[in-house]
């Protein structure tokens, strides 16, 4: 056994594994040199952003937290082990330049913006007395247009399905697309929706778990108010309802990416 950060450990069981347990034991005195307390004053990068994510996280929605979380690791792996007092602006260049998928400027300015966010929370919690990578600064790049009626029509068309018989795949995720073209909804929220959300008398969506609630000084639902032809297509769709989600198949979230990049291609 071991005490670490006041818990005890258990390296190994029985008298036979000493080996065992004495490379459990380093790795632990690894990770205590790597991982500095937040009481300390000589913090390493990954100690910063396990404490973010230690206590950040849990007010932060699920597809917040999956964003972020991505990236704070990547950047981890990289300069994990570096004292952030020995860091320097050009750590942070070299590992948005050593992505080369990240093509778009959008991309890199998020990826920044979430590890600087990270060392930020780190100065306001005066675990480290200021970010060595808070003055970077990421182009947005050209601002993205909206879709056209036209391309929308165009996406539906690629999408279409000739059996009728049943709602296939297809005619499922046309029916996400058209829910998000008349109500603008984040697609997460599609794909999530649950009938007990929906209120077709006053045709509105009231979601009391939504991706900013935790953030807001004083937490409110948000409502959606509901075209005609969305009503039309839910009162549609409940006929069939399969599950308490609205847009699932076998009671589970509809996958959405690969298809729209595929009707995409096509058109």
């Amino acid at each position: 056994m071991a005490w670490v950060d006041g818990k005890k450990i258990k390296l190994a069981e029985g008298k036979k594994s000493r080996k065992q347990a004495q490379d459990r034991l380093d790795e632990l005195r690894y990770e205590a040199a790597h991982n500095p307390a937040p009481e300390k004053t000589d913090q390493t990068v990954a100690s910063v952003i396990e404490r973010y994510i230690e206590v950040v996280f849990p007010r932060l929605a699920k597809g917040t937290t999956d964003c972020r979380l991505g990236y704070l690791q990547d950047f981890a792996e990289v300069h994990g082990w570096r004292l952030v007092s020995a860091c320097r602006k050009d750590h942070m260049q070299e590992w948005l330049q050593s992505h080369a998928t990240w093509k778009s400027d959008w991309t890199k300015r998020s990826a920044l913006r979430i590890v600087q966010g990270a060392f930020n929370w780190s100065v306001d919690a005066e675990i480290i007395p200021k970010n060595p990578f808070g003055r970077i600064k990421q182009s947005a790049g050209p601002p993205r247009r909206d879709m056209t009626y036209a391309e929308f029509r165009a996406i539906l068309r690629a999408t279409n399905s000739n059996r009728r018989h049943r709602p296939t795949p297809a005619a499922r995720f046309r029916q996400v697309l058209i829910y998000l073209w008349f109500t603008g909804c984040r697609p997460i929220e599609a794909t999530q929706l649950r009938w007990s959300d929906i209120d077709l008398e006053q045709k509105v969506i009231v979601l009391r778990n939504h991706k900013t609630i935790k953030t807001q000084r004083t937490p409110k639902p948000r409502v959606i108010p509901l075209d005609p032809v969305v009503v039309k297509l839910l009162v549609h769709i409940r006929k069939r309802a399969e599950g308490e989600r609205v847009s699932a198949a076998r009671n589970s979230p509809m996958p959405r990416s690969r298809r729209l990049h595929r009707a995409t291609r096509r058109c």
